[in-house]
């Protein structure tokens, strides 16, 4: 058993891969939720909160839905002003600009709005209409996460977990992963299965960190594909 958790965290050390995003410290942590427009594009709440921006800009239509989004972001709606964010650092239906991804990321990010934060950090790491800080990122990631981003808790995770931009803590890991993995992101299973496993963390639970682990499997994860069999 002693052999199979080093196997499992030495494979997931290798095989998770920190992705990016986070808001910025210019963004009060008592920021109160914005009020949501009555457009969604189909998208799920639970979608708005685990998905990607690519896979976000996929469901609401982009590249034809982005002058519709544009409109939306210029009337005030949080969850346009993210999309048309990551719109124009893409160049997803708008003409490629980082200071007009940057610009919308901020404005969506000061409503509160935990996607917008997290829209907001990524240009903090990629260094998208602003100088990269990754001390930025990581702060706007937390607080993403801690506003309900479960996308951003899986980063933050990893981040902790990983120990490269930010000092190791696999408390701190273990209790994100935990928010991921019940949010339905396979990689975040697997990180919290994972952990499960250490006898060093609370609450250690290696029969509870197999069922995460075979979850992130039967979620498409490969690698715990792999972990499972072992």
């Amino acid at each position: 058993m002693r052999q199979h958790r080093s196997l499992l965290l030495a494979g997931l050390a290798g095989g998770i891969f920190l992705l990016a995003g986070a808001p910025v410290s210019a963004v009060p942590n008592s920021s109160p939720l914005a009020p949501q427009s009555g457009t969604t594009w189909g998208i799920t709440e639970m979608q708005w909160r685990t998905l990607a921006g690519p896979d976000l800009r996929r469901l609401a239509g982009f590249p034809g839905s982005a002058p519709a989004v544009l409109a939306a972001a210029q009337n005030g709606d949080p969850r346009a002003m993210a999309l048309i964010s990551g719109a124009y650092a893409t160049g997803s239906g708008v003409p490629r600009n980082n200071s007009e991804a940057f610009r919308w990321a901020q404005r969506s990010a000061a409503t509160g709005l935990p996607l917008g934060i997290h829209v907001l950090g990524l240009d903090y790491f990629y260094g998208t209409g602003v100088a990269p800080d990754p001390a930025q990122y990581l702060r706007l990631l937390r607080q993403a996460a801690d506003a309900g981003s479960i996308a951003a808790a899986g980063e933050i995770a990893k981040a902790l977990f990983r120990g490269e931009i930010i000092a190791k803590d696999l408390t701190g890991a273990l209790r994100y992963a935990k928010i991921g993995a019940e949010g339905g992101i396979a990689e975040s299973m697997m990180l919290y299965g994972t952990l499960l496993y250490d006898r060093s963390l609370p609450g250690r639970d290696p029969a509870e960190g197999g069922k995460w682990i075979r979850a992130a499997a039967a979620g498409g994860y490969d690698f715990a594909r792999k972990a499972a069999a072992a």
